[in-house]
């Protein structure tokens, strides 16, 4: 059982699925996983308007979750889920930065897509196709 891999920070929901999915992927105990609430409370009880978009669309394309959502609740998610993850990365203590060099984050379908629209667009990753 690998429990350490050096540059590597694990995060999940606490979800029962999604840690079950990272400790059997990664071969790693759930103790050496950050939870990160947000991605599961935020598509639920702290969103009651995504909770409503989930209700309509259930598990569809974030594309058609972006076209539904007149009230920009997708991307505020997003925006609050990765703020909740950066909180727990550790600092970094190199001159680059360098110390993490890998994040893995494991979630519920379309949430994680948001999360991972969010951040190419903060990257400046044009092409999210």
């Amino acid at each position: 059982e690998e429990l350490e891999v050096p540059g590597r920070f694990v995060a999940s929901s606490p979800a029962p699925r999604c840690l079950e999915t990272a400790t059997a992927l990664l071969s790693m105990r759930a103790l050496h996983i950050a939870p990160v609430p947000y991605i599961q409370d935020g598509l639920s009880a702290k969103s009651p308007a995504f909770s409503r978009l989930w209700g309509k669309l259930g598990n569809a394309p974030l594309r058609d979750y972006l076209q539904a959502d007149t009230e920009g609740v997708v991307m505020t998610f997003a925006r609050l889920a990765l703020r909740e993850l950066y909180e727990l990365l550790p600092p970094a203590s190199g001159q680059d930065c360098g110390d993490i060099t890998t994040v893995l984050v494991f979630g519920h379908a379309v949430g994680l897509a948001a999360i991972a629209l969010e951040l190419a667009e903060l990257r400046g990753i044009a092409a999210t196709d």
